[in-house]
């Protein structure tokens, strides 16, 4: 079993044609666990759970 935590920043902009369509600003806190099991006849059955949330920091959108 493991356990992992992660901060996302993220910008990101999509233009058309030198006009401005979106803007994103992501500013997201991760935390998950995952973990696998082998059974009697050898099969592997694999668990990963991660839950997200987005932060209102560093000019986030």
């Amino acid at each position: 079993m493991s356990v992992r935590g992660t901060l996302n920043y993220k910008n990101s902009s999509t233009d058309l044609r030198d006009t401005l369509l979106s803007e994103d600003r992501i500013r997201a806190a991760r935390i998950g666990v995952s973990g696998d099991m082998v059974d009697k006849l050898r099969g592997i059955s694999l668990l990963d759970l991660e839950l997200s949330q987005g932060l209102d920091i560093l000019n986030a959108s």
